[in-house]
C-alpha cells in the first residue's frame, strides 16, 4: 500500500493525512478536517464529537497505536463520498502488552473538504462482552429491506447479503470454493464449508439489520459494503443486542461468485 499513497484520490488523500495527524497526536491541524457536527462512533458503539475526548479515552487504553493501510475504497453519493479503509494495528497497552496485526476498518463520510463522520470497528480484543446491550446512535437509522435494494448483483447474493436464513445448497453454489476466504471477528479464518456451518448455527441465534449497503463495481469484481447491528444468542446462549457490524463481500465477476467474505463486530473490546 505504501507505493499507492501518492495514486489516492483527493479526499481518501485526505483521509490519510488525517489518519496520521491523529496517529501523531497533532491534534490542532485535524480538527481543521472536521465539520462543525463531526462524529465518530468507536468499537463498543462509544461516541464522540472532540478529539481532546477522543485521545484522553485512548490514554486509558494504550500506550501508543499506528495503523497500516492495506487499502482506500471510495463510494460516490450526490452530495458526499464514503471511504472505507483497511488495515491493521500495531502498539502497546498500558499494561505494556504489545499488540500487532489487529484487524481494523473504518468508515468515513466526507463531503467538500471536510469529514461529516467517522465510525470504527476493529479485532482489537475478544472479551466478554456479550452481556452488553449498546445504545444504537441518537439518530434514528432506518432499516434496509431486500425489496427495496436495486443493484447490480445476482438475486442470489442478494439474498445472502439479507438473510442469515439461506438453504445450505445454495450457499455452496455462492462460493469461489478454490480461493474463497471468509475473515470473522478475531480473524478466524474459514473456507466455505466452515463459513457455512458456521451460517447455519448463527441463523437459528441471530437477527440482524442494515442501515446501510454500498457496491463499488471494478472491472473485475463487485465489493458490497454494509453495516447495521445484530441481536442474538452466542454459543452459551448469553443475550447480546445491537452489536455494531460491518461486512465486504468481494463477488467476482467473471466466476460469477462470492471471492471473499469479511466480518468486523463490536463483539471486540474497545480500542483503536
Amino acid at each position: 500500500m505504501k507505493n499507492n499513497i501518492d495514486h489516492l484520490s483527493q479526499e481518501s488523500a485526505s483521509v490519510y493525512k488525517y489518519l496520521k495527524l491523529m496517529e501523531n497526536r497533532k491534534l490542532d491541524e485535524a480538527k481543521k478536517m472536521l465539520s462543525n457536527d463531526f462524529t465518530m462512533i468507536f468499537p463498543g458503539s462509544m461516541s464522540f464529537r472532540n478529539l481532546d475526548e477522543l485521545v484522553d479515552y485512548g490514554k486509558k487504553r494504550q500506550i501508543s497505536v499506528f495503523k497500516t493501510f492495506e487499502s482506500f475504497e471510495e463510494i460516490n453519493n450526490s452530495s458526499s463520498k464514503i471511504i472505507y479503509v483497511r488495515g491493521k494495528l500495531f502498539g502497546i497497552t498500558v499494561k505494556g502488552k504489545e499488540f500487532n496485526n489487529i484487524r481494523y476498518i473504518d468508515k468515513f463520510i466526507v463531503s467538500g473538504e471536510k469529514f461529516l463522520r467517522q465510525q470504527v470497528w476493529n479485532d482489537f480484543a475478544k472479551k466478554k462482552l456479550i452481556n452488553s446491550r449498546y445504545s444504537m446512535p441518537k439518530e434514528k437509522l432506518p432499516k434496509i429491506k431486500r425489496e427495496n435494494i436495486e443493484l447490480p448483483l445476482k438475486s442470489e447474493v442478494l439474498d445472502f447479503v439479507f438473510s442469515l436464513d439461506f438453504k445450505q445448497n445454495k450457499l455452496q453454489d455462492l462460493f469461489l470454493k478454490d480461493k474463497f476466504l471468509a475473515i470473522l471477528p478475531g480473524s478466524k479464518l474459514l473456507n466455505s464449508k466452515h463459513l457455512i456451518d458456521f451460517l447455519e448455527r448463527e441463523k437459528t441465534l441471530s437477527e440482524k439489520n442494515i442501515f446501510d449497503i454500498n457496491l463499488i463495481e471494478n472491472n473485475q469484481s463487485h465489493i458490497i459494503y454494509l453495516d447495521g447491528s445484530i441481536s442474538g444468542l452466542n454459543i452459551e446462549r448469553k443475550k447480546y443486542r445491537n452489536i455494531r457490524f460491518i461486512e465486504r463481500i468481494e463477488f467476482d465477476i467473471l466466476s460469477n461468485k462470492i471471492l471473499s467474505f469479511e466480518v468486523w463486530d463490536d463483539l471486540s473490546e474497545h480500542g483503536f
